[in-house]
């Protein structure tokens, strides 16, 4: 059963506090990436991290999972990023992997009071891995 889910056309990722701003990080691209023949990245993309350093299919994921109320099961984010649930489910634990990051609940989550509990995605935990990647790349600067 799919969910319907509104969508807000632009929503700020918010940064963590850096005594540097972003755009004076010079980095160069770590972590897995979403590619175009993954079928992962689209012309509707949201604008890359500043410093690079964070996997452009988190921040989208994030920016969804924020505009959708904080929670949104993974087949539900899947379809709205327009991929594929177990190829989304697979890159995205992937890169929270990368950054140490764990899913509460081994990725149990409930949108709503009353829902069932079903994998998917919170946007604190996304946000949690976004700062991580930014945090990695200040210290791999300095």
């Amino acid at each position: 059963m799919a969910h319907t889910y509104a969508l807000i056309a632009e929503v700020t990722v918010p940064a963590p506090r850096l005594e540097q701003s972003s755009s004076e990080l010079q980095v160069e691209q770590q972590g897995p990436t979403a590619r175009p023949e993954d079928g992962l990245a689209s012309e509707t993309e949201a604008e890359p991290d500043p410093n690079s350093a964070v996997p452009s299919l988190l921040v989208r994921a994030h920016q969804v999972v924020v505009a959708a109320g904080g929670t949104m099961y993974s087949s539900d984010l899947a379809e709205t990023l327009g991929v594929g649930a177990q190829q989304l489910g697979t890159e995205l634990t992937k890169i929270l992997r990368t950054a140490g990051v764990t899913r509460p609940k081994n990725g149990a989550v409930s949108p709503a009071r009353g829902m069932p509990a079903r994998s998917g995605f919170t946007a604190e935990t996304l946000a949690t891995a976004i700062a991580t990647y930014r945090i990695r790349a200040e210290l791999a600067g300095m």
